[in-house]
């Protein structure tokens, strides 16, 4: 399982740069220059209204969400915890 695991993890990371490739080349955007430098400019984003906060309770959801994806992916290829 873990030799799966990690092919799938590699097809996974694959897909992420084709994709930020492909918005980078494709559509005009910049995700990789965002990325490295964590910004990004506004001008894109001028007619949205502004971001606010979330509620607690879903952000740690969401945190125990991640937490059991990735221990159990690590636990059912058979990794130690």
């Amino acid at each position: 399982y873990h030799h799966l695991g990690a092919d799938i993890l590699v097809g996974l990371v694959g897909v992420h740069v084709v994709a930020n490739l492909a918005y980078q080349f494709a559509k005009g955007d910049n995700p990789i220059g965002a990325m490295v430098s964590g910004r990004k400019p506004a001008d894109a984003y001028a007619d949205q209204p502004a971001a606010t906060g979330g509620s607690p309770v879903t952000a740690f959801v969401c945190l125990a969400a991640a937490a059991a994806i990735v221990f159990g992916g690590i636990k059912a290829f058979g990794g130690l915890l």
